[in-house]
């Protein structure tokens, strides 16, 4: 939950920027690494973790 937190303040604080899909690539990146760095071998993927990537894949046609 503390990631989730931590990648939705990343994205409102990038929000006066230019590029919209520079934003959420931002916000994805960061978020796969928070879950890489708080695991060792294999990322578990929580509740928080599904939802902001069905809300990146809803928001970022890049997706």
């Amino acid at each position: 939950m503390r990631t989730l937190i931590c990648a939705l303040v990343a994205f409102v604080s990038i929000l006066y920027r230019s590029r919209l899909a520079l934003q959420f690539e931002n916000v994805a990146l960061r978020h796969q690494l928070a879950v890489y760095q708080r695991t060792t071998k294999r990322p578990r993927i929580s509740t928080g973790d599904r939802i902001l990537g069905s809300w990146l894949s809803r928001g970022w046609s890049g997706w």
